[in-house]
């Protein structure tokens, strides 16, 4: 019967792995997609083999919230989420952010649902 020593090795390498795909996969993201807060509205660009562009007024926009789950805080990244009012196929979720520049993004997006309304 193996002991848990004897497993260690084997558990230490698959979450060195866990977290190297994973912020891999976050840089390769976040090289692929494109962001602008413009004067009305927020533009968000992703994909690689079908590209899809989302572009939201902030009079739809009814919540906007940062997310951060542990392989996130481990990694210093955050992932913004805007919810819209047309349901969720116009929904916007952008990862990878640092969470200062999520920070700065949600108060500037607010104050600008704020001021629509």
């Amino acid at each position: 019967m193996e002991t848990y020593k004897d497993l260690f090795p084997f558990l230490a390498i698959l979450v060195l792995l866990i977290f190297s795909g994973s912020y891999y996969r976050n840089f390769q993201v976040q090289k692929r997609n494109g962001y602008a807060i413009r004067e009305r509205d927020i533009i968000f660009k992703r994909g690689f083999i079908y590209k899809k562009t989302t572009i939201v007024p902030f009079n739809r926009v009814q919540h906007v919230s940062i997310e951060r789950d542990f392989p996130d805080k481990i990694l210093g990244i955050s992932t913004l989420r805007l919810f819209t009012a047309g349901g969720s196929g116009s929904d916007i979720s952008i990862p990878g952010l640092i969470p200062q520049i999520a920070n700065n993004m949600k108060e500037e997006i607010s104050k600008r649902i704020s001021s629509d309304e």
